[in-house]
């Protein structure tokens, strides 16, 4: 029997120090929520979900650069479908001067009318702007971006979430769009005889067609995006899901597992507390 070195409580404590240890990491796991609290609770999770919290990010942000996307081909149609308004008009008033039935006083007046929404079908085109990017074709056929001065041949959406061009990024060229004043045949006509406003119909059913054509390719654009921030939502769906699995405390195993480190935790203050006095006992035996 020995007094020197007391062997059991060596051993208490470092039940005590173990115990302690396991109260403190279920308690910080269950006060942040999170199972991963630093690199030496499990690195190689630590390191998935940091990779996972990044990815889920850039995708969240992509998603936004999608709408925005989506947002600058909205402004756009909405010029070109205003501008298609104007052809539906102008043809009408082709229709009305090419008829008997008007005077030529009158088709001077619907000539004047003619005239004016030319201009205003002219006008909405050169001005169509989104987001600080002017769209000025004509005879430099570039994108003019307002705020910087600079002329560009495409606008890019990147859509991804890495620099890859082909797997992240859309382009959008607006010069597949028929916004060039050369383009619309009845911009220079007139319809102040009968005989010109018979000849200037066909040629309006042609600048609508045309007109279309331009909204259909914004429309494609536009339906890719939508699919692309839809992806990108469901991607970033299942990478949280994925990213909550790994570093996410489960409540249930930690309180569980907190209250039974509690106890023994107690039994072992206790056994510490009772092993610490065998050495007076030994001294009794010298007495």
């Amino acid at each position: 029997m020995r007094i020197n070195t007391n062997i059991s409580s060596i051993q208490a404590q470092r039940n005590v120090r173990q115990i302690s240890g396991e109260v403190e990491s279920s308690s910080k796991s269950l006060a942040s929520g999170s199972r991963i609290n630093s690199a030496s609770d499990d690195a190689a999770g630590l390191a998935i979900s940091e990779k996972l919290k990044s990815t889920i990010r850039s995708a969240n942000q992509a998603k936004r650069n999608a709408n925005d996307g989506i947002s600058i081909l909205q402004t756009i149609e909405g010029s070109l479908g205003e501008a298609q308004s104007i052809f539906a008009r102008l043809k009408e008033l082709s229709i009305q001067s090419a008829s008997d039935t008007l005077e030529n006083e009158h088709r001077q007046m619907a000539n004047h009318e003619f005239g004016q929404m030319k201009m205003e079908l002219k006008r909405i085109i050169s001005t169509i702007r989104a987001n600080g990017v002017a769209l000025k074709f004509g005879n430099d056929d570039k994108i003019k971006r307002q705020m910087m001065d600079a002329s560009i041949d495409t606008i890019d959406f990147h859509v991804g979430v890495d620099g890859n061009k082909g797997t992240s990024r859309i382009t959008f060229n607006p010069s597949d769009l028929i916004l060039d004043d050369n383009d619309f045949r009845i911009l220079n006509k007139d319809i102040s005889t009968k005989q010109g406003a018979r000849s200037v119909i066909s040629e309006i059913d042609q600048d609508i067609a045309l007109l279309s054509t331009s909204r259909a390719h914004l429309g494609a654009i536009h339906n890719r995006l939508s699919s692309a921030a839809e992806n990108l939502s469901t991607r970033s769906v299942n990478e949280s899901q994925a990213n909550s699995v790994i570093k996410d405390a489960d409540y249930a195993y930690e309180t569980a597992h907190n209250m039974k480190s509690k106890m023994v935790m107690e039994a072992s203050t206790s056994v510490l507390a009772q092993v610490n006095g065998i050495g007076k006992h030994m001294l009794k035996l010298v007495e």
